[in-house]
């Protein structure tokens, strides 16, 4: 064999063995992540401070995804992170802000699919949801009087609940505008929710639920259904004259501001505002 051609035949070698060695390595990191998140993630209850570190972490996210699955891609691996349920606490010092991992329980704070719940124990109740505009939230449950949510809008895929129970202290006020994902429910079983942003039904129905009162202070618009058949209270202080439709089965219906088509089967329809268009009116009032 001639010297040139043993030479080209060892350099070929060396670059086959390194490529095979880049391989190992990547498969050795796909092992130990795989140990990771079968091990030290769930003991952390499956959304601690590990899962912080993945879900705002891009360098660690893109490292994984290409050690796993050889390289060949750039999926997130948060993006199919499930939901969990988080409750606010407000336990950090230093802000009340929605990002902050100690305003929430547990080890890490809470993230987008997430179901949000806010209960009357908490220290701080006035906070800031300062995720990004339209960071989508599976639901929202407020178990607490005296709230003052502000902050940016929210992409709301689940219900949206205010189920306080006190007599003692303020009725708690959502200020975030919302914009629905899904067709969806908001109840207020006993007490009063107040929502002042704008609601956005988003192509999808809206159905007011409990015997409470849902006041909406806020412009309401988007293409969709608003519903009541519940015996509650629902007041509507804005405009809402741009949604498809209100139905009005059951309870009282108190329009302060403006409305477009209402159809009128059940239930009290009052107030000093306007109704653009009243569709019937068999057995309501």
């Amino acid at each position: 064999m001639r010297i040139r051609d043993l030479i080209t035949r060892i350099s070929v070698s060396r670059t086959e063995a390194k490529r095979k060695q880049r391989s190992y390595v990547s498969i050795f990191a796909g092992i130990l992540a795989v140990c990771f998140f079968a091990g030290v993630y769930p003991a952390y209850g499956g959304d601690g401070l590990f899962e912080k570190l993945f879900r705002h972490n891009e360098i660690v996210n893109l490292f994984l995804a290409d050690a796993m699955i050889g390289g060949s891609t750039r999926t997130r691996l948060n993006d199919e992170r499930p939901n969990a349920t988080k409750n606010w606490t407000g336990g950090d010092n230093n802000d009340g802000n929605w990002t902050s991992n100690g305003n929430w329980d547990g080890i890490g704070g809470a993230g987008a699919n997430d179901d949000l719940v806010f209960p009357n124990s908490a220290s701080r109740k006035t906070n800031t949801n300062n995720f990004g505009v339209n960071t989508l939230f599976s639901s929202i449950t407020i178990s607490g009087n005296d709230y003052v949510i502000n902050g940016n809008q929210v992409l709301l895929d689940g219900p949206f609940t205010a189920n306080q129970t006190s007599a003692v202290g303020a009725h708690p006020i959502f200020n975030p505008n919302i914009l629905l994902n899904s067709t969806t429910s908001f109840s207020v079983p006993t007490r009063v929710m107040n929502f002042n942003g704008v609601v956005n039904l988003n192509g999808n129905n809206l159905n007011l639920i409990g015997n409470g009162s849902k006041i909406f202070n806020g412009t309401m618009t988007g293409a969709g259904i608003l519903q009541q058949n519940s015996p509650g209270t629902t007041v509507i202080n804005g405009n809402a004259s741009a949604i498809t439709q209100t139905q009005l089965g059951n309870g009282l219906l108190q329009v302060g501001g403006t409305l477009g088509r209402v159809n009128h089967s059940g239930g009290t329809l009052s107030g000093d505002g306007t109704v653009g268009f009243l569709i019937s009116l068999n057995g309501g009032t």
